[in-house]
């Protein structure tokens, strides 16, 4: 790249802003990471257990692509950082992806079919199968995925700060209250108004708390409230032979951590009220344990919900769930030029010097933020990028932006713009982003 100072603010110290930062430290950078909590993955990266598997569809959509790329890339990055002494404890220990009735499980065999993915990439497994290698007795059969399986967040997070070593410069317990653009870059300043710090190259990667810094009409994130439930060893004693994979359908299940416990989730609702545990979701939650194996309900349904507990977050999420990952668009500008920029490309658009964000991952933070970050990092650099040009715009942050200036609707709220685009890459297979059972951050 052509920067003079190779030094960069990354806001959010979660999945997104340790596999940034990681990504510019290896690249020679300094960063000062910022985060308002007391240390990494405090927030919805916080959790102790979450599953990543790909997604798969028959037409091998834009969302099948970039889960296929985020996860392939995942697994390739936590390699590395494990063999320079850094590892994330990934339990590979494969997932199965259950249909949720008859014409889900048909979509399924049909996208395996007409794909031809390697079995060691994903294949059929049966119920019988599942249940006499997996001791997970589900109804039907479903896709399994070898490769997939289940890590904590802040583990992964932790060994991307530790590879980036001394290149890196935390600043937690910080709550970043604006922006300014200087002359030579960016400030950011906390509550008091007090400056932060100060450099060429912004990454906001601070989820939903973005957007009460980048007040942008066209990047809208709306908050998912998602409920965790943990069953305790005698709990998981008591419901017989635990599968040692991965289930996932109608909600998942994950394998028992090392001291005897297992989890169980999750929801997926409006962000409301105080961010407490509910009993009522943790029933919720036990009912989707029921409807992935059936034959433990009458063992299920004798466990009560009001003696439970679990894990509450708030997932960030974009208009058709794929991140906001790329540099932001100069809104003001664009609607000054708004005429002459009707039959734009995204490469036509007037940027922000030196911003970039990485945000909105919904429930799929393992899957993208290692891609996300080595995607920024490549745009800083000028580097060629590691997936295809298609994907990369996919994520681009000014594609509602463009779009509403291709309708004219540039004078607008970007109401109109995320309408249009709503459905533009919805799941079309297994198990989809926005159903309830959706992992927390998959």
């Amino acid at each position: 790249g052509a920067w003079t100072r190779r030094h960069a603010i990354v806001i959010g110290a979660g999945l997104a802003g340790c596999a940034v930062t990681e990504r510019l430290a290896a690249r020679g950078w300094r960063v000062t990471l910022i985060d308002a909590h007391d240390g990494p993955a405090r927030e919805t990266s916080a959790h102790r257990a979450a599953a990543m598997h790909p997604h798969l569809s028959p037409d091998d959509s834009v969302l099948s692509r970039l889960s296929r790329a985020g996860n392939l890339h995942a697994l390739r990055a936590w390699q590395a950082l494990a063999e320079a002494g850094h590892p994330v404890g990934w339990q590979g220990c494969g997932v199965l992806q259950v249909g949720q009735g008859d014409e889900d499980t048909a979509l399924q065999q049909r996208a395996l079919a007409e794909l031809g993915f390697p079995a060691e990439y994903v294949r059929w497994m049966s119920a019988q199968q599942a249940a006499d290698e997996h001791g997970a007795t589900v109804a039907r059969g479903g896709l399994w995925f070898p490769q997939g399986g289940w890590v904590a967040p802040p583990d992964v997070c932790r060994a991307q700060l530790a590879m980036a070593g001394a290149a890196v410069e935390t600043r937690f317990g910080c709550r970043i209250a604006s922006l300014h653009r200087s002359d030579d870059g960016w400030q950011v300043f906390d509550e008091a108004g007090r400056p932060l710090a100060e450099a060429p190259v912004l990454v906001l990667a601070n989820a939903h708390h973005a957007s009460g810094l980048l007040p942008l009409r066209h990047l809208p994130i709306r908050r998912v409230r998602g409920q965790l439930t943990t069953l305790e060893p005698g709990d998981v004693a008591r419901l017989g032979r635990w599968p040692d994979c991965v289930v996932t359908g109608s909600g998942y299940l994950l394998p028992r951590d090392g001291d005897g416990s297992a989890r169980i989730g999750s929801s997926y609702e409006p962000d409301e009220g105080p961010l407490v545990e509910r009993v009522e979701t943790h029933a919720d939650n036990l009912r989707r344990l029921s409807a992935l194996l059936p034959d433990r309900s009458a063992a299920v349904s004798a466990l009560d919900p009001a003696a439970l507990h679990g894990y509450v977050g708030v997932r960030s999420v974009s208009h058709n769930r794929l991140p906001w990952v790329g540099q932001v668009a100069d809104e003001a500008e664009c609607e000054r030029r708004a005429a002459s920029l009707r039959g734009a490309h995204l490469r036509d658009l007037p940027r922000l010097p030196g911003l970039y964000v990485a945000l909105a991952f919904a429930s799929r933070g393992l899957t993208w933020a290692a891609l996300a970050g080595e995607l920024l990092a490549s745009r800083i650099e000028g580097e060629p990028l590691p997936v295809e040009s298609d994907l990369a715009d996919a994520l681009d942050p000014a594609r509602l932006l463009l779009r509403a200036l291709r309708h004219g609707q540039h004078g607008g709220d970007g109401q109109d713009a995320e309408r249009d685009t709503g459905r533009d890459a919805e799941p079309d297979a297994g198990q989809g982003a926005g159903r309830p059972g959706q992992a927390l951050s998959g």
